[in-house]
């Protein structure tokens, strides 16, 4: 009796939008940078997708075997 009381209340609170808000907006932010951050001039080193702008050390791009 506890396990469907328990699924008809995420239901419940699924259907109103409660969890979908709840884990949009309650974690912190990751890879990203505060207005703060920004206006002292700080850059993001990876965008969470690429290895975009990336390259070896002493090179002019990015080799084997890295990759996202």
């Amino acid at each position: 009796m506890k396990r469907n009381s328990f699924r008809n209340l995420l239901r419940t609170l699924a259907g109103s939008g409660i969890i979908a808000a709840c884990l949009c907006s309650c974690g912190p932010r990751h890879n990203t940078l505060t207005e703060a951050e920004i206006a002292d001039g700080w850059q993001l080193l990876f965008d969470g997708k690429t290895l975009d702008q990336w390259k070896d050390f002493n090179g002019d791009s990015l080799t084997q075997p890295w990759h996202v």
